[in-house]
C-alpha cells in the first residue's frame, strides 16, 4: 500500500507543476496522504471534469483499500455528510464498497467535511478537479460489529427449550425464513470472525434444519370438498405428523393475500366471492408470499364462477314428434350464443324441451294446411334433478305458434321450427335470458 501511495505522490507532484490551482476547499492536510492511524484510509481521486466526479473517484480509491485489507468480500456504504462547496451541487455522495458484485452486509460510514479536501485546477484552458478523502474504518470494530449481529441472531434462532410440536414447527417456519436471509447477507463474512462463535451458530442451524425438514415430510393440506364444482365455501385440512394442526395462521393467496387460522380441528375455510371474478386461482400457503422460494407446500387450486354463463355446463334433451335434429340445432345455437357449454355428460343444468304439432282443421284448406305447435321448456338442476323453471308456448306473450305449408308435414315441420311465426327471433331471445336469470336466481350451487 505504501507503495501505491508513493506512486500517486510522484503523480500528483508531476501533475502540480503545469498546473493552477484556482479553487480549493477541505482540509489540505490530507493531500499529504500521511495517517499515524492505521485505521485511517486517504482515497486520492484521479482528474475529473466535475467536483461530484473527483469525489466519486477518491471514494472509490478507499473502496480498493478497505477490501484489498478485509480479503472478503463485502459492502461498505460512504456517506458523504452536507455539502464540500457551498456553491456547488454536491451535497450528499453515497458509495457502496463491493466486490465481485456480491451483496453482503452492509457497514455505514459517514464522512465529514473536515475529511475532505478538493482543488480545482487549471491546465492550459481545460479545468480538472482532484479530490482527497479521510475514512475511519477499523478492521477489527467491523468485525466486532458482524460477531455481535452473529452472537444475536445465534440465540434468536435457537428453539430447543420449546417442547411442544406444533409450537416449535410455528417458530420454525419464520426462523428459516429469517435464516435463509441472515446467510445471504453474512455467511461469506464467515471466514473473517471468531471459530467458535459460528461453530454454535451453525448447530442451532444444523438442529432447526433437521426437526423442520422432518415436519415437511409429515405435513399435509388436504382440500376437503374439492369434487364441488361450484362450492359455496372450501374447507381445507392441515395436519402435521398425521395430527391436526389447531389454530395455526395460513395465507389464501390470489390477486390479494387473506391471512387464515385453522380452527381446533383443524380446518381452515375460504368463502369464495363469485361475483368478483370469472375463473380464479388460489394458493393456499404458509406464507404470505408467495414469491418468497421455500420449501413450505403450496396448495393451489383453481375456482370458476357459477355466475358466468361460460362455466356452466347444460344438457340440451329435445323430444319432438317432427325435426328433432334441425330443433336442437335451433336452440344449441342460441345457447352456445349466451355462451354456456354445451355438455350431456357432466351438466350442470338440464334443458328439456318437448315439442308437438298438429294440424288446425278449420284453418286448413285444399290448397294449403295449417299447423299450430306447442313448446313446453324445463330447466332442471341436474345434481338434485330440482325443476327451476318451465316455460310454455303458446302464452300471453306469444299467442300464436303456427305455420302454414301447402305440405301438410311441411307445415307441421315449419310450426315446430319456429318458421311461420314473426316474431321468432324475439322468442328465442326472451327464453334465453330467461333461462340466464332463472340460474342466478337461486344460489344453485
Amino acid at each position: 500500500m505504501k507503495r501505491s501511495l508513493l506512486l500517486v505522490i510522484l503523480i500528483l507532484s508531476l501533475l502540480s507543476l503545469n498546473a493552477k490551482i484556482i479553487e480549493k476547499k477541505g482540509n489540505p492536510k490530507l493531500k499529504k496522504l500521511k495517517s499515524d492511524n492505521k485505521d485511517c484510509y486517504i482515497g486520492v481521486s484521479q482528474k475529473t471534469e466535475t467536483l461530484q466526479d473527483a469525489i466519486n473517484s477518491a471514494f472509490l480509491h478507499v473502496q480498493s483499500q478497505i477490501i484489498q485489507n478485509l480479503g472478503v468480500k463485502a459492502v461498505i456504504n460512504l456517506e458523504l455528510e452536507n455539502s464540500v462547496n457551498d456553491n456547488s451541487p454536491v451535497s450528499i455522495s453515497s458509495f457502496s464498497l463491493i466486490q465481485k458484485n456480491t451483496v453482503s452486509g452492509s457497514y455505514n460510514l459517514k464522512i465529514k467535511q473536515d475529511e475532505v479536501y478538493w482543488e480545482h485546477h487549471s491546465e492550459k484552458e481545460k479545468d480538472y478537479f482532484l479530490a482527497f478523502v479521510k475514512v475511519n474504518f477499523s478492521i477489527n470494530e467491523y468485525k466486532k460489529d458482524l460477531e455481535n449481529k452473529v452472537s444475536a441472531f445465534t440465540e434468536e434462532i435457537d428453539c430447543l427449550d420449546i417442547t411442544d410440536t406444533q409450537e416449535h414447527f410455528k417458530k420454525l417456519i419464520t426462523v428459516t425464513r429469517n435464516t435463509e436471509i441472515f446467510e445471504k447477507e453474512y455467511s461469506h463474512l464467515f471466514p473473517i470472525l471468531n471459530r467458535q462463535l459460528i461453530d454454535e451458530y451453525k448447530s442451532n442451524v444444523n438442529n432447526n434444519n433437521t426437526f423442520f425438514n422432518n415436519c415437511l415430510q409429515n405435513l399435509s393440506i388436504t382440500y376437503l370438498n374439492k369434487d364441488e364444482k361450484f362450492p359455496e365455501t372450501c374447507y381445507f385440512s392441515v395436519s402435521l405428523f398425521k395430527q391436526d394442526l389447531k389454530n395455526f395462521p395460513l395465507y389464501f393467496c390470489s390477486d390479494i393475500t387473506k391471512p387464515v387460522i385453522t380452527n381446533n380441528e383443524g380446518i381452515c375455510s375460504l368463502k369464495p366471492e363469485y361475483f368478483k371474478f370469472v375463473r380464479k386461482i388460489y394458493s393456499l400457503s404458509f406464507l404470505p408470499n408467495l414469491e418468497t422460494k421455500s420449501q413450505l407446500p403450496v396448495y393451489n387450486f383453481t375456482l370458476i364462477s357459477p355466475l358466468y354463463n361460460e362455466n356452466l355446463n347444460i344438457s340440451l334433451q329435445i323430444h319432438a314428434d317432427l325435426a328433432k335434429e334441425e330443433l336442437n340445432q335451433l336452440f344449441a345455437n342460441a345457447l352456445l350464443s349466451k355462451k354456456f357449454i354445451l355438455n350431456s355428460q357432466k351438466p350442470d343444468f338440464i334443458i328439456k324441451i318437448s315439442a308437438s304439432s298438429s294440424i288446425d282443421k278449420k284453418a286448413s284448406n285444399a290448397s294449403y294446411s295449417v299447423s299450430n305447435a306447442v313448446l313446453v321448456i324445463k330447466l332442471i338442476h341436474a345434481e338434485n334433478q330440482i325443476l327451476i323453471e318451465e316455460w310454455k308456448f303458446p302464452n300471453n306473450q306469444f299467442p300464436s305458434i303456427s305455420a302454414c305449408s301447402r305440405d301438410s308435414f311441411e307445415a307441421r315441420k315449419n310450426a315446430i321450427l319456429l318458421n311461420g311465426t314473426s316474431n321468432k327471433n324475439e322468442l328465442i331471445s326472451y327464453l334465453m335470458n330467461e333461462i340466464e336469470q332463472s340460474i342466478k336466481r337461486k344460489k344453485w350451487y
